[in-house]
């Protein structure tokens, strides 16, 4: 993944409609830095939330998530504060150093 890139975990649209199953934070965002870092192995997790009346499982090699990469910008004032990653899930912006 290049510098200026995010990986985007969205779940596959016809899981949504056909058993109101959704993502627990709706969309995840990998940024590049995300592996190879002290404490992470870069490994993907995805939390699913069962919304519907029924019981809906993740058969094994069943496809219910798709990854796209996509490439973002920072304004001018932003680029002072980007900081090393020093963690996996949820360590952006925490314990990194400029």
């Amino acid at each position: 993944m290049q510098d200026d890139e995010f990986l985007a975990i969205i779940l596959r649209s016809s899981i949504g409609f056909k058993y109101n199953v959704r993502l627990c934070n709706q969309m995840g965002i990998i940024d590049a830095d995300y592996y190879n870092n002290d404490k992470n192995e870069g490994h993907i997790f995805v939390a699913l939330q069962n919304e519907g009346s029924e019981v809906w499982k993740v058969k094994k090699r069943e496809r219910f998530a798709q990854g796209i990469f996509l490439k973002y910008f920072i304004t001018d004032d932003e680029k002072d504060n980007l900081m090393e990653r020093k963690g996996g899930i949820g360590s952006t912006g925490k314990g990194g150093v400029n």
